[in-house]
């Protein structure tokens, strides 16, 4: 039985003998305004994360992180997302510590060897946070 992806996989065909130059040209002009629609979505959904990292995080949640960390502070939605993956990767979760090397820039690749390497540079402030969480069973 055919899907109906396969029949308009069909329809989608490259450049060949089998088709004129008016209806390569027609197919490509589809293929750019699709294209530039997906990048318009891609961008509307990125401005769309970008405001709402910015707003101020729930009540409940700055409690949360000003316990944890042992501060008075209002913490924006990307503050806590940060907190959040540090508390993922405290429990062993590769992906966020990856993440977190990414964005912090420790991230060192070396294309030699194959495979990255992750490097984490941990200030003792940060481990004496660490340890202070896993006391109190915050982790």
């Amino acid at each position: 039985m055919v899907t109906e992806k396969q029949l308009a996989n069909l329809k989608l065909r490259p450049f060949t003998s089998e088709q004129s130059r008016d209806e390569a040209a027609t197919n490509g002009r589809k293929g750019g305004v699709a294209s530039g629609k997906k990048r318009r979505l891609k961008g509307n959904l990125r401005k769309i994360v970008l405001a709402m990292g910015k707003l101020s995080a729930p009540a409940s949640l700055n409690q949360q992180a000003n316990e944890l960390l042992g501060t008075d502070e209002e913490y924006s939605c990307n503050a806590l997302s940060v907190i959040s993956l540090y508390q993922e990767a405290w429990k062993g979760n590769i992906a966020a510590a990856r993440m977190i090397a990414q964005l912090d820039g420790s991230l060192a690749e070396k294309p030699e060897q194959g495979a990255p390497r992750i490097i984490l540079k941990v200030s003792s402030e940060t481990k004496e946070r660490l340890e202070r969480a896993k006391r109190e069973g915050i982790t």
